[in-house]
């Protein structure tokens, strides 16, 4: 179960699966369900016990923000940067917006960097 937060916000979307920009659409897609009382899925947040980084609903975090939530439910999990990005990895498998091609080749692009950096 998720809870409501707040900052400080770091995200790991320059170094995650993700492969190219936020697609804005999908951005206002969900600020506009909000306003309709939608409830959305809980992003996935790991806190360093400084930052929350952000590994997954990326289009669902700036959706809120787009029409002035300040915060939003999330799942936090205790974890690193390095643990948002390994997460993010396997991100959107299953649900949201589906992964393209491209996302999926940087995902194993960072995966195979990531046992590189842990050799």
């Amino acid at each position: 179960m998720g809870k409501a937060c707040s900052g400080p916000w770091r995200s790991a979307r320059a170094f995650s699966a993700g492969a190219g920009e936020l697609d804005e659409e999908i951005v206002a897609e969900y600020a506009e369900a909000i306003c309709q009382g939608v409830a959305m899925p809980p992003i996935t947040v790991f806190f360093d016990r400084t930052d929350h980084w952000l590994a997954d609903g990326f289009h669902r975090f700036f959706g809120p923000q787009k029409v002035g939530r300040e915060s939003i439910l999330a799942e936090i999990h205790n974890g690193t940067r390095r643990d948002a990005i390994l997460y993010a990895c396997g991100a959107n498998n299953e649900h949201g917006l589906r992964r393209t091609n491209a996302d999926k080749r940087k995902a194993i692009t960072l995966l195979l960097q990531d046992e590189d950096e842990a050799s």
